[in-house]
């Protein structure tokens, strides 16, 4: 088999003639105490009625915290309940922020998120080794507000 060319191998971001390529999830961050934002190197199937492989439905991402890595406690288990489309310009469908049930533990704890069952708009398949990505904790902390310091 050939292995470069035209129409062979790998064409930018996407291979000639049979769409995108595989799906993977390439980074996970935590924007707000409770939700991350995923990172997808193509845009995703995302029709929002919950249909086969639609990135909306919650049921296609599990998060796992990562035992011992709060300073040998386990951080808080978390769940999530909404996937929505990120509104970020020139996003174009690659980045979902998956809202959880609670804030997630501060840092240092870990926690890995895993997909499953998602598509990318052409009919590309999850690459298995890319389902999964682990990231940071993170809450955000209340401070007592000082009557000396200036407003």
């Amino acid at each position: 088999m050939v292995d470069a060319g035209f129409g062979v191998g790998e064409w930018g971001s996407s291979f000639w003639g049979i769409g995108s390529g595989p799906l993977k999830l390439i980074d996970a961050q935590p924007i707000r105490e409770n939700v991350v934002r995923l990172f997808f190197n193509a845009s995703m199937k995302f029709t929002g009625v919950l249909d086969p492989a639609d990135a909306s439905d919650p049921e296609r991402y599990a998060i796992a915290v990562i035992d011992g890595s709060l300073d040998g406690e386990d951080p808080r288990p978390v769940y999530p309940i909404v996937a929505m489309l990120s509104e970020v310009a020139g996003a174009a469908g690659t980045q979902i922020d998956v809202t959880v049930d609670r804030p997630f533990s501060k840092f240092p704890s870990r926690y890995r998120i895993s997909v499953n069952q998602l598509q990318t708009n052409d009919g590309g398949l999850l690459d298995p080794d890319f389902a999964s990505f682990e990231f940071d904790g993170l809450r955000g902390e209340r401070t007592v507000r000082s009557p000396r310091l200036a407003v």
